[in-house]
């Protein structure tokens, strides 16, 4: 299987699929009355979405858990810390 050189980037990967998600739940709220019953749900995935996606940035700059040690971070089970 060939992949874009783009697909290896996780953090642009999840905002294209959050992009979707939110595309189609504001296409969605264009179509539903303002009285639909469904409306409170489209509403709440289209904001949780775009919460989602104000998340990315702040994930992006955070270090990965044990790189200030230079090691993978993975110290096994708890309590077997070195």
């Amino acid at each position: 299987m060939t992949m874009s050189p783009m697909s290896d980037d996780p953090m642009h990967e999840m905002n294209n699929h959050l992009a979707i998600v939110v595309g189609f739940a504001e296409m969605l709220l264009d179509e539903l009355e303002e009285g639909d019953r469904r409306r409170p749900n489209v509403e709440q995935i289209l904001s949780a979405a775009q919460r989602a996606m104000a998340l990315l940035p702040q994930l992006a700059v955070r270090p990965a858990a044990g790189s200030s040690r230079g090691d993978s971070g993975d110290s096994g089970p708890p309590g077997t810390e070195r």
